[in-house]
């Protein structure tokens, strides 16, 4: 119903990571790439509805339950105001990453946001003044170095790309062509990597430029 990308791979002072990951799994107020929206009220819903069914966590909307075993849910939470890295009103997830295999499909961006499957009643809505625009904005750094790229995406009117590509840095560049994520490229150190990006902001205004017609 709803991808956000992972926000965070946080990491510890000896081991190198928590294989600890951060991300919006609905936000409110804003078309996701699918033409869906949420309230605050409809959000709040799903993350009380998630605790009383037993955090399940499938990969990929296998159906497979994998949690304890591969993956478990440690933090759950509504951002409330002044929360100064994820979007007021929306419902973060944080997971704790067990699998060697699947925190490699994290490192290296195979792995790239949260889904939620659920079954609900939808109502219709009709959107005024949607159009193309373009997102200029830095991805997030590369886990093993750190570095990032400057990056420029045009949008369609539910955030999904229509084009767009990172500046260079490091000796290469990725391209844009999916939500959330640059294409693969190999950079000075010889491995291939891509970066997370985002296109929703807290006030959904930061970084935009003109609207593209």
């Amino acid at each position: 119903m709803s991808t956000n990308p992972l926000k965070f791979l946080v990491r510890a002072d000896e081991e190198g990571f928590e294989r600890l990951v951060m991300a919006e799994v609905m936000v409110p107020d804003i078309p996701n790439v699918y033409g869906d929206v949420y309230t605050r009220e409809a959000i709040r819903d799903f993350c009380h509805e998630y605790a009383r069914q037993g955090y399940g966590v499938d990969v990929n909307h296998d159906q497979l339950d994998v949690r304890d075993v591969d993956v478990y849910v440690c933090e759950t939470f509504i951002v409330r105001p002044g929360d100064p890295d994820f979007i007021e009103g929306s419902w973060v997830v944080g997971m704790k990453i067990i699998s060697d295999d699947l925190w490699a499909k994290v490192l290296s961006g195979e792995i790239n946001g949260y889904s939620i499957e659920a079954l609900c009643e939808m109502q219709p809505v009709v959107f005024q003044n949607l159009r193309n625009r373009q997102i200029v904005g830095v991805t997030e750094p590369d886990p093993y170095d750190g570095h990032t790229h400057t990056f420029t995406a045009v949008l369609d009117s539910i955030n999904r790309p229509i084009a767009g590509g990172t500046g260079v840095t490091n000796g290469h560049s990725h391209r844009i062509v999916s939500h959330t994520v640059t294409e693969f490229a190999t950079g000075l150190t010889g491995k291939s990597h891509s970066h997370r990006y985002q296109v929703i902001t807290a006030d959904n205004g930061e970084g935009e430029t003109d609207d593209i017609d």
